[in-house]
């Protein structure tokens, strides 16, 4: 049976959505295929990621009016300048962890998933060789969704770690 490009795309959603992926919606496959026939579907979420964009860091020195914006923000949340300057190097040094912790699922010759431990994944690969495919669509997707499973637990792993390597760097900075 010959699968078509929505039912591969729907198919995959489904599959991720089984492993905790937040998803958009069917009618959004849907209209986005109605729209553009040719073209694989475009889906862009609203959802921002854990940390995004706010306080990317310390204005300059020169910059007073960064500093004194800082001032007030750090005020507002009940802090020291010196406290928010931490936290911010703090969030930096955690995105850039997550970004960086590559986790995976599966077996490389079949069926692998690649992905880092952000959720949901700023990188995100599926890999089926040609042995893998040889071994027909069932137990592809059966391994699919258990690499899928395996990569969704190591990346909840991977979280904790970044989270804890953080906080050590924190204790770290802090003055005892």
């Amino acid at each position: 049976m010959k699968l078509s490009v929505s039912s591969a795309a729907l198919l995959l959603l489904g599959v991720q959505a089984s492993s905790g992926f937040t998803l958009p919606t069917r009618t959004t496959v849907e209209r986005s295929l109605q729209q553009h026939p040719l073209r694989s579907p475009a889906i862009a979420t609203t959802q921002l990621f854990m940390f995004g964009g706010a306080g990317a860091g310390s204005p300059a020195e020169d910059d007073e009016a960064g500093e004194e914006a800082m001032k007030k923000t750090a005020a507002a949340m009940g802090m020291s300048v010196g406290e928010y300057k931490l936290a911010m190097q703090a969030r930096q040094k955690l995105v850039s962890a997550m970004d960086d912790k590559i986790v995976t699922g599966g077996k490389a010759d079949t069926v692998l998933v690649e992905r880092d431990v952000n959720n949901p994944p700023k990188k995100f690969e599926i890999k089926i060789t040609e042995s893998g495919k040889a071994l027909g669509k069932e137990t592809v997707a059966k391994d699919l969704v258990a690499a899928l499973k395996t990569a969704s637990e190591a990346a909840r792993k991977g979280r904790v770690e970044a989270q804890q390597e953080m906080m050590k760097w924190v204790q770290s900075q802090s003055p005892n």
